[in-house]
């Protein structure tokens, strides 16, 4: 059966010529910026191949509609004034923006994700976050085209968006990720007689490289999942782990011996494991600008700080 033969409430819809050039500006006006220039529209008309007629309807369309405004300038193309990021992104793309972060189970990343979704909110960006552990598995995702951003630590970010593929596009100070990282032990210490075992999560860049710089070669590290170390630890099998202070999920008991990172193992990370990083495909220019010009730091910060605080119920 072919597309033909369907019914035609079923038949895949052809996009119009005017449909896909309206995209194809929106496109171009979402990745400027207020007091950008455009080209003179036959310019634009030659860079998407439509005509000078076409081209100036359908961006006469685009502020008649109230999503851009711009200053013209006859024979000179315009000057944009104003735009609404969230109506340019649906023109262009034509889907909600999906952001992963990792699991919700710290304050932190509930107020993370909190101001995210908040401040996309308020650029009008139809927003959609998925949880998934593992720095890693987010920048699968990413690559794979299953999210728009994947969102983790600076210290992640740095390692595995390297290379012309993938972007930086944003990053948050310290403790906007995670509060703090510390070494948990085994109550009485290691047995006599035998190295120390530590667990080692090499599903998540973070806890993989943390583990590596404290330890080196002076132990024996132990592959397992971050959410079993607690129950590994109390059962023996290892001596020790490092943890995210504030995860609800490890039901850390108060009463387990605890220790800082070694200064050599901070300094070397130098907070970048504690630090937000938001990375997006290199070749997305409308999602990095939406991430740049409707993520202000400050604000999300505040944000943040507020859901940790109890000021503000964690809403995402």
């Amino acid at each position: 059966m072919t597309a033909t033969d369907l019914p035609t409430s079923q038949r895949p819809r052809r996009i119009r010529k005017s449909e896909e050039l309206r995209r194809q500006l929106a496109r171009q006006l979402l990745v400027s910026r207020p007091g950008d220039p455009l080209p003179p529209i036959r310019a634009l008309a030659g860079s998407f191949g439509a005509s000078i007629g076409a081209t100036q309807i359908a961006l006469s369309q685009l502020a008649g509609d109230g999503i851009v405004t711009l200053d013209s300038r006859p024979g000179r193309g315009g000057v944009i004034v104003d735009r609404n990021v969230g109506r340019l992104y649906e023109e262009s793309e034509r889907m909600p923006l999906l952001l992963a972060l990792s699991l919700p189970s710290t304050e932190t990343i509930n107020g993370l994700a909190t101001a995210i979704r908040s401040s996309l909110g308020a650029g009008g960006v139809e927003t959609y976050l998925t949880f998934i552990r593992g720095s890693r598995p987010r920048m699968a995702a990413l690559a794979q085209g299953r999210c728009n951003v994947a969102v983790m630590s600076l210290l992640a970010a740095q390692a595995l968006a390297g290379g012309k593929s993938f972007s930086i596009v944003l990053t948050l100070p310290t403790g906007t990720f995670v509060r703090e990282h510390r070494v948990f032990l085994a109550p009485g210490g290691r047995p006599r007689g035998r190295r120390l075992r530590v667990g080692i999560d090499r599903s998540s860049f973070d806890f993989e490289r943390m583990t590596e710089l404290e330890f080196g070669d002076t132990a024996d590290l132990v592959p397992l999942n971050y959410l079993k170390f607690v129950r590994e630890i109390e059962t023996g099998r290892i001596d020790a782990g490092i943890l995210d202070v504030d995860d609800a999920l490890m039901r850390i008991p108060a009463d387990m011996p605890s220790r800082p990172l070694s200064e050599r193992t901070l300094a070397t990370l130098a907070g970048t494991n504690l630090s937000t990083a938001f990375v997006a495909r290199a070749k997305d220019l409308a999602t990095q600008s939406v991430i740049r010009s409707c993520l202000d730091p400050a604000a999300m910060i505040q944000i943040q700080e507020d859901v940790i605080a109890g000021r503000r119920p964690p809403e995402y």
